[in-house]
């Protein structure tokens, strides 16, 4: 299209974000804290919590998710398929203190937001 001489540009408009937010209760498996990468087997039957959350996440097609309550300790980055997880939750309890599991909030990005933090 022309606009006096000029030929304007044409730009697609920017897809939404989508966000959404979960109190999840406990992302602890009944194992215990384990938060172990799930190896790339298809002969791995065990899913991990984190890993139902990805999936039902990615089903409604969400950008980037905030997770409560997920009662892990420490700080973290975790990878997650095609996702990211940033973690922040108690601190590990010292040598003779009591393991006390409680808060603990995680943030799940989509790749396109995961490489976008990964940038800076």
């Amino acid at each position: 299209v022309e606009d006096g001489g000029r030929r304007k540009k044409s730009r697609r408009k920017p897809k939404p974000l989508s966000a959404a937010t979960w109190n999840v209760r406990s992302l602890l498996e009944d194992s215990g804290d384990a938060r172990v990468r799930r190896k790339n087997c298809s002969s791995c039957s065990v899913d991990r919590k984190i890993d139902f959350i990805v999936d039902e996440i990615d089903k409604f097609g969400i950008d980037v998710a905030a997770l409560q309550e997920t009662k892990w300790f420490g700080s973290d980055v975790w990878v997650v398929g095609k996702r990211v997880f940033l973690h922040s939750g108690r601190r590990l309890p010292g040598v003779g203190e009591p393991a006390q599991r409680g808060e603990g909030v995680g943030i799940l990005l989509s790749e396109s937001l995961a490489e976008s933090w990964r940038r800076g």
